[in-house]
């Protein structure tokens, strides 16, 4: 690092920029360590957590009727037994692999941005980074947190492969794709489109007398299918499992934009409601964003301008791979009845949608006329998602699993109210489904032998308590008259009965 570049390093545009991030990360790590487990976190520790390392990669299962194998995102699954073993059991221990994986989506952020302007490098830093469901599965021990760091590592280093076409930058690009996927298998669809924006981005600079692009050497090509090689010996069983066991039903029907965009603005919502009226407006906006680029794109590559490819580089391959995501997953639903993705299985698309907002905004802010109004635009925008963000910011609960806010809470009562009767156990607990994993990954955390092993059944005669949502228990008519309510989980629209 020259002069120069230690000054930029500690200017206080950057200081602000570290306070920011480890004041996220620190929000981060104190709300894993005391927002309770959730269902699918839980799930993952009960069944796969203590399986070899082979089994887990290979994607093995302890018992055979074992439903959810997709649950086990196995790059996260050896990080929990690799943090578990260094720092004993506890819920930040599980959940410190993605903790430590937000620090380097962090880092990654400003090596991205670290080019532009000051202003603009301000807006992009805040659009990456302002998204409450997004930091959600930071703090959360399953796979979207490290596929979402590893995938925005991956797509810097194949940017700056496509500039310099180095191979340090090459075999990084690779790797962190690869441990991507592994992490969350959804990101293949952007290791692909990666890969096909490889090819074709170096045809939009194509000059006569070019016998073959410097990024298509045959050493390059040969290191590229290489690692194609190994990523599908490291993920051919696991697919061949999920094909035979019909496992890729957990997304939509309904259509690309409605099932993964609209569920995508939603969330992003966390909670708040949005009328029809705004999700419009903000359909329109991803649809601007990802299509109208395309017909520029379009424009100079019939005028031949190579320049703006060149300079315009970063945004055109993220607009590409974000497009490219889409029609594959288009074309999966059409050829193989492939769910289209939804909700958190859709998040990795966020940071490449904003680089592609931020990368539009920046190219029409370049023109004087522009200027201003788009820089005001931009700086709108990212304030509207700092307040968005601040005030959503919460201990208490995940959004995808708010209905588990309360499972820890709630199996202390239950042996509490056990406790004070001096009755001899074990004794039959019946739980939701949905709250199975959760109460049972508590009765192993705090050890309480006296409860037995926990299913999903429906309650039963026997069970001296019983915990369900409140759907669930107008469904199975449990009566209050006849089961005494020792806590009702308002906000997690569930209940704590006793069966009298």
């Amino acid at each position: 690092m020259n002069r120069k570049q230690s000054l930029h390093a500690l200017s206080p545009l950057n200081t602000i920029y570290h306070l920011l991030g480890l004041m996220v990360l620190l929000f981060i790590a104190q709300k894993a360590g005391i927002t309770g487990f959730t269902h699918d976190e839980s799930y993952t520790y009960n069944h796969f957590f203590h399986l070899s390392e082979k089994k887990i990669i290979l994607y093995g299962r302890a018992v055979d009727d074992l439903p959810v194998l997709t649950n086990n995102h196995i790059f996260n699954t050896l990080m929990m037994k690799l943090s578990e073993s260094l720092f004993g059991f506890s819920e930040f221990a599980l959940r410190l692999p993605n903790i430590l994986a937000f620090a380097a989506y962090y880092c990654g952020v400003l090596f991205l941005l670290r080019d532009n302007k000051a202003h603009w490098k301000a807006i992009g830093f805040v659009l990456l980074l302002a998204n409450p469901y997004l930091i959600d599965f930071f703090g959360l021990a399953r796979g979207y947190g490290l596929s979402i760091a590893l995938l925005l590592w991956s797509l810097y280093h194949f940017l700056k492969y496509l500039k310099k076409t180095a191979i340090s930058h090459l075999l990084l690009f690779h790797l962190c794709a690869i441990l991507s996927v592994w992490s969350n298998f959804a990101t293949i669809n952007y290791y692909a489109a990666a890969m096909a924006t490889a090819v074709i981005y170096p045809l939009l600079l194509w000059e006569k007398g070019l016998v073959w692009p410097s990024v298509w050497k045959p050493r390059n090509l040969f290191i590229s299918f290489g690692f194609l090689l190994l990523l599908a010996l490291l993920i051919a069983q696991p697919f061949q499992r999920i094909i035979e066991l019909e496992l890729i039903n957990f997304g939509g029907n309904a259509g690309f934009w409605q099932d993964t965009v609209v569920s995508l603005i939603q969330k992003s919502a966390y909670g708040y409601a949005l009328s029809p009226e705004v999700v419009n407006v903000l359909l329109f906006l991803v649809a601007f964003v990802a299509l109208v680029p395309l017909v520029l794109f379009f424009q100079k590559a019939l005028r031949g301008d190579k320049a703006f490819f060149k300079t315009e580089m970063d945004w055109v391959c993220t607009n590409l791979i974000l497009v490219l995501i889409a029609l594959s997953t288009v074309t999966q639903h059409y050829l193989f009845g492939q769910d289209y993705l939804m909700e958190r299985f859709a998040v990795f698309l966020y940071p490449l949608f904003v680089l592609n907002l931020f990368f539009s905004l920046r190219y029409l802010g370049q023109n004087k006329l522009w200027k201003t109004p788009f820089s005001i635009l931009a700086a709108a925008i990212a304030l509207v998602m700092t307040w968005h963000t601040f005030s959503q910011w919460n201990t208490r609960f995940y959004l995808d699993w708010k209905y588990d806010m309360d499972t820890k809470k709630v199996i202390a009562l239950m042996m509490d109210d056990f406790a004070q009767k001096g009755e001899a156990g074990p004794i039959s607990v019946g739980v939701s489904g949905f709250l199975e994993p959760t109460m049972n990954f508590y009765r192993h955390y705090f050890q309480y032998d006296a409860i037995l092993p926990m299913d999903r059944s429906a309650p039963l005669a026997e069970d001296a308590y019983l915990y369900y949502l409140n759907w669930e228990i107008f469904n199975y008519q449990l009566d209050t008259a006849t089961h005494r309510i020792i806590y009702d989980a308002a906000e997690a629209e569930a209940k704590l009965l006793e069966n009298q």
